[in-house]
């Protein structure tokens, strides 16, 4: 069984069996045998938003077009957990705000809609650190990845909130996957680029962390456009081909900035693939000052997920 997004969201097609002579899976990774730990795992992650319903009622007012600052701040603050972690965020360097904001109220204001957004399905699915492990550097990766999404975003005609919000959820799939299986999912990691990500999870579970992170945003109400593109960016990864949309362009460009972030350096194939991305709008010394600022904010964003 397979994901897609269509009309009505996240929807499921057959998928033909690869016969079982014809796969290759690295000899690093274990035999797949995850299958029913894989469906059980997404009904652990449908219920898991449900024990946090002030979380899901924050998404679903994020996503309306009529909702006010006002409505947001009452509905987060019915989870001390979630107010302590939008505070800690508004107050942190990314926002430039020091200790200077004291109220969920203005918050609220100072982080918009969709970063609450972001923040509250990374919460409500568990990935804030406190329902176990996560693989080694996620709160980070997701970190620099959202900073670098958002301020690309600009640059590809993409909404910087949503760019912020696919930034920060990228890696959902990975991270449950991690969960289901905390031995053998790091080495099937280790074991191939992200190009080959996708092929090498299809033969050891019969899905992909792509899809689904599709189907656990879905199912905690995130829309359909957010889904779309964080399934279809490991699609491209696999393809080796550039996003088709703005958003998608926004989530491989903070991708690639999250990446020169951990490496401390941008070497001159991260500056051709940040110039490909923006059509030219970025120059090798433009694309050097934007790793700067993206190092400079995902260290307060990592500081309000930890």
């Amino acid at each position: 069984m397979g994901l897609q997004v269509g009309p009505r969201g996240v929807e499921a097609w057959e998928v033909t069996p690869v016969p079982a002579e014809v796969r290759a899976p690295s000899p690093a990774v274990p035999a797949p045998r995850l299958e029913l730990e894989v469906q059980g795992l997404l009904a652990d992650v449908h219920r898991l938003p449900a024990s946090r319903p002030a979380l899901l009622r924050v998404v679903q007012l994020a996503d309306s077009p009529d909702c006010s600052a006002r409505a947001l701040a009452e509905a987060a603050a019915v989870d001390p957990a979630f107010t302590a972690r939008l505070l800690q965020l508004a107050n942190s360097a990314y926002y430039g705000r020091p200790g200077r904001v004291t109220a969920i109220g203005p918050a609220v204001g100072v982080l918009g809609a969709e970063t609450l957004r972001g923040l509250a399905v990374t919460m409500a699915l568990g990935l804030a650190g406190e329902h176990g492990p996560l693989p080694e550097g996620f709160s980070d990766r997701a970190a620099a990845t959202a900073a670098g999404s958002r301020l690309v975003a600009s640059l590809v005609d993409a909404e910087p909130g949503d760019a912020f919000c696919v930034g920060l959820l990228r890696e959902v799939g990975q991270a449950l996957l991690f969960r289901a299986a905390p031995q053998s999912y790091p080495a099937l990691l280790a074991s191939c680029d992200e190009a080959g990500l996708a092929a090498a999870e299809r033969t050891w579970c019969g899905t992909t962390s792509g899809e689904l992170a599709a189907q656990a945003l879905a199912g905690a109400g995130l829309p359909a456009s957010v889904c779309r593109t964080i399934a279809a960016a490991q699609l491209d990864d696999e393809q080796r081909r550039l996003p088709a949309t703005p958003l998608g362009r926004a989530l491989r460009g903070g991708v690639v900035l999250a990446r020169a972030v951990a490496g401390g350096e941008i070497d001159d194939a991260t500056t051709a693939e940040l110039v490909a991305l923006t059509d030219g709008a970025l120059d090798e010394r433009a694309a050097g000052v934007l790793v700067l600022r993206a190092a400079s904010q995902a260290a307060g964003i990592s500081a309000a997920l930890d």
